[in-house]
């Protein structure tokens, strides 16, 4: 949707995403201002508070999901350390023995 907007100048993407995000937030925030109308500051950071968490997430996601793309299949122990046997006899799990 970006790159529509870089290419053609259209900004009805972006806007169809930013519009409702920012309405909802200006929603939850009402709706604690009414919950606790005394504490004026902390209802006042609450967009951005919301925004800081829904972009921390999102982009630590996406570079887990880059991270871990190769190694979702990967089972070998990286761990010197880690006992697999004293692991599998202290918990329930199931492990194959051809591992």
């Amino acid at each position: 949707s970006f790159s529509i907007f870089i290419i053609y100048g259209n900004n009805i993407p972006i806007l169809s995403l930013c519009l409702p995000y920012l309405s909802f937030s200006l929603f939850a925030t009402i709706l604690e201002l009414f919950k606790s109308p005394f504490n004026l500051l902390s209802v006042m950071m609450l967009p951005l508070t919301f925004y800081i968490l829904h972009i921390s997430y999102g982009v630590g996601f996406l570079l887990g999901l880059v991270y871990f793309w190769d190694k979702w299949g990967d089972i070998t122990i990286k761990d010197s350390h880690f006992d697999r046997e004293q692991f599998t006899k202290n918990s329930n799990i199931f492990i194959k023995d051809n591992q």
